[in-house]
């Protein structure tokens, strides 16, 4: 039997669920090694989608009082300009290549994406989709096209998918997918699941891949027979050489087509047949859009401070260069799904024992240490280290938050589970069972503001008598090699292996206690924790963490699911994966001198990406004269 299908093969237009199950593994792998956060000088806007939904501090309105488009006048700007992080002409625009120059934001749009704060899903290539039983059915709105012309059909979304399950597939549970009409895709899954897991896992997904483009590389990668003949596929697919202009180039099917390019900057231009169900093209009153190559933070402020650039978003400027901008340029921030914590690696002594994890936690102020290293304004601390980020806590543990462990700074607490697991203190020094002293390794490979944040938890675990070191590494040695090869007792990093998804803890606590981050820390897939949640003096209980991820991807109840939602939370909380301690939030500024902008503090602008919300949405007018 052909693996790539399920026994039809004549019907090239269906996908076998092999492929789609074994892609799960890398797509964890790529999405670290694709989001590295500030990493010394950058920002973290770079090539990534970042961001988190939900309420938080700063911004304004973002009207300044000055004359909008009513009226009729001329626009003051023409092209609203953004920040490249990487000169223009490094890399190319085929999405599969191993050197791909991010376009995304202009070229290509979302299937649909989820309204953190709204929540709910809003659709924009398709517009409409439902979840029956064990099928899923989504439509590509009528009214989409690609920039030469060309209808958006289900067969390019299909290209699309097929290609995808090639090279690493996100979905859990679809065996199938079909074309079932010019603009209707149908999806068979292997059982009922959860209807958010699902529809975040298929709607947020940029449509790249016109069939006239990529075609022939998703039916070859439907005729590979073997391992050899698909790596043959990924190999031809990433060698196709798309650049602007060229022969070959990319075609988009998002409001902005390609006009000219340089090292320097790239400009777009209004695609006029652009309809996206919230705003047509005919709508806006300026018609370009691009990005000027500027390189460092400092540099960046500057930029956005004299007019030559107009928003810098998903970034973690300083204070200073906060201060520094004129009353022509206001800001935000919103509260991400992560945050600063430390990685323990469950295969070193003493860190598979949760009273050592746990006592960590006891011994760091998390408010201390949220509020006084660099780039203090953008963090706050957590509230209650469970894989949940404080702005949706409310969402989804609700009143049971108060059953969960805070963590709050309690030395005593500290000492007396060292005590319990074996530790000895002396002269104010603690010693592991051995006797040797208890010296952990801290080691920080992000660079920049992460540095600070390793210094300060060093500090505070040194005065609370742990001879803590910290060891700054490069990001490539980190991620390449001491990561993977198990080189660590504790790491510095994000908290959770998610940054998107709703902050769900379907995917965030799932993504550091099951699949690559568990691989890579040694985290065991069945727990002895106390039960029931809730209760840290209960009963010990062996509790399968895969199991519980599979009934919550399978939960189609609101009380089953909340159930679950719940358990998971109090296994983080016990067992401790990642010992999180902060909140991190990206500062997004606008000028709002120029450009007619939504409310910053409203629910559209404080979420992740908000330029991009309010570029698609038609909530962005350049002011008139």
């Amino acid at each position: 039997m052909d693996p790539h299908n399920d026994g039809d093969a004549s019907n090239t237009d269906r996908y076998s669920r092999r492929r789609v199950v074994q892609g799960i593994g890398l797509t964890g792998a790529l999405a670290l090694a694709g989001c590295s956060g500030d990493g010394g000088d950058g920002d973290g806007d770079d090539n990534a989608d970042g961001g988190g939904d939900g309420a938080g501090g700063g911004g304004g309105d973002g009207d300044t009082g000055a004359d909008t488009t009513g009226g009729g006048g001329q626009p003051v700007e023409e092209t609203w300009t953004g920040v490249l992080t990487k000169p223009g002409d490094e890399g190319q625009h085929n999405p599969w290549s191993q050197n791909y120059n991010f376009d995304g934001f202009f070229l290509y749009d979302f299937l649909g994406r989820y309204h953190g704060n709204r929540h709910e899903f809003v659709g924009f290539v398709v517009d409409d989709w439902s979840v029956e039983g064990t099928t899923a059915t989504v439509h590509i709105r009528d009214s989409y096209t690609w920039h030469n012309g060309d209808p958006v059909l289900a067969e390019d979304l299909v290209t699309q998918l097929d290609i995808e399950a090639l090279v690493g597939s996100p979905f859990d549970s679809v065996e199938s997918w079909e074309a079932t009409g010019d603009r209707t895709v149908e999806f068979q899954l292997s059982k009922e699941v959860n209807e958010f897991m699902l529809l975040e896992q298929l709607l947020q997904r940029r449509l790249k891949a016109k069939t006239s483009v990529y075609g022939e590389y998703a039916e070859q990668a439907r005729q590979a027979e073997s391992e050899e003949d698909e790596q043959a596929v990924i190999e031809d697919l990433q060698s196709v050489e798309l650049q602007f202009g060229a022969e070959q180039a990319p075609i988009g099917n998002g409001p902005w087509q390609f006009k000219e390019g340089s090292n320097q900057a790239w400009t777009f231009e209004l695609y006029e047949d652009y309809d996206n169900g919230h705003f047509s093209a005919d709508e806006r009153n300026f018609d370009q859009a691009g990005w000027r190559y500027v390189p460092n933070k400092s540099k960046r402020s500057l930029a956005l401070s004299n007019e030559k650039i107009d928003y810098w978003t998903k970034t973690h400027p300083t204070q200073a260069q906060i201060d520094q901008q004129p009353d022509s340029v206001d800001w935000n921030r919103v509260p991400l799904y992560n945050g600063y914590g430390l990685v323990p690696n469950f295969r070193n002594e003493p860190w598979g024992d949760a009273r050592v994890r746990q006592s960590i936690l006891y011994a760091v102020d998390f408010d201390l240490l949220a509020k006084n290293t660099s780039g203090a304004f953008q963090r706050d601390p957590i509230e209650i280290p469970c894989g949940v980020s404080n702005s949706v806590l409310d969402t989804y543990l609700g009143d049971s938050q108060d059953q969960y462990v805070t963590y709050d700074m309690d030395t005593d607490a500290a000492a007396s589970l060292l005590e319990d697991a074996g530790f000895s203190q002396e002269d104010g020094n603690w010693y592991k069972p051995d006797g040797d002293r208890f010296a952990p390794t801290i080691q920080e490979g992000r660079g920049g503001y992460w540095v600070s944040l390793g210094q300060n938890v060093t500090s505070q675990l040194q005065e609370f008598g742990i001879d803590a070191e910290l060891r700054k590494v490069g990001h490539t040695e980190m991620y390449g090699d001491i990561v993977p090869n198990g080189k660590f007792d504790l790491i510095g990093d994000w908290w959770s292996g998610q940054w998107f998804r709703g902050g769900y803890p379907g995917f965030h606590i799932r993504s550091v206690t099951v699949g690559w981050w568990a691989d890579q820390t040694g985290y065991p897939q069945e727990v002895e924790m106390p039960m029931p949640v809730g209760d840290p003096e209960g009963s010990t209980e062996t509790v399968d963490v895969g199991t519980l991820f599979e009934d919550l991807s399978t939960a189609r109840d609101d009380q089953t699911e909340q159930d679950l939602i719940e358990q998971a939370a109090w296994v983080y909380n016990m067992t401790l994966p990642k010992l999180p301690m902060t909140v991190e939030r990206d500062i997004n500024l606008f000028d709002v001198e120029n450009w007619e902008m939504p409310p910053l503090d409203g629910d559209l602008m404080k979420q992740g990406e908000p330029h991009w919300w309010a570029d698609r949405m038609g909530e962005i007018q350049a002011r008139t004269e």
